[in-house]
């Protein structure tokens, strides 16, 4: 989705639909992701161009322990800031391609882990106390 801020007289509404498949395959962690829903607003404030966007995505993740994939529903807001002061979030450009900014979030807003209930009981039944650190465990300060 490409904006171009001089066209933009007041308000542009966003409404769009992003396929992003092409970018998930040299990752192992994503195994799908459905077409992003992409809403929200660009407008002027000052000479600053400010996008209030709302991310609503499906992915279908690898399992951090076994790979099995699990779907989560990822859903967030994105506000960004292009101008010409250290505030900005981006300098403002003639053409702004707001794929690989909403792409970045995307990935910056999975979760670094996942597992499957089955793992998750696992992991939560495997926590012990090593050896040598088993006799503080009873120590009252």
């Amino acid at each position: 989705m490409t904006i171009y801020p001089s066209l933009i007289e007041n308000v542009l509404n966003i409404n769009e639909k992003i396929n992003f498949n092409h970018k998930i395959k040299d990752r192992n962690d994503i195994i799908k992701i459905e077409d992003s829903n992409i809403i929200g607003v660009a407008k002027w404030q000052d000479k600053n161009l400010l996008i209030d966007l709302n991310i609503d995505v499906e992915l279908t993740l690898a399992s951090t322990r076994t790979l099995k994939p699990i779907k989560h529903h990822l859903k967030f807001p994105l506000n960004l800031i292009f101008g010409d002061h250290k505030e900005a979030d981006f300098v403002l450009t003639n053409e702004i391609d707001l794929d690989e900014i909403i792409f970045g979030h995307i990935i910056l807003e999975k979760p670094l882990s996942i597992y499957t209930e089955d793992e998750e009981l696992l992991v939560e039944n495997k926590k012990t106390v090593h050896p040598a650190f088993e006799k503080l465990k009873d120590l009252k300060l």
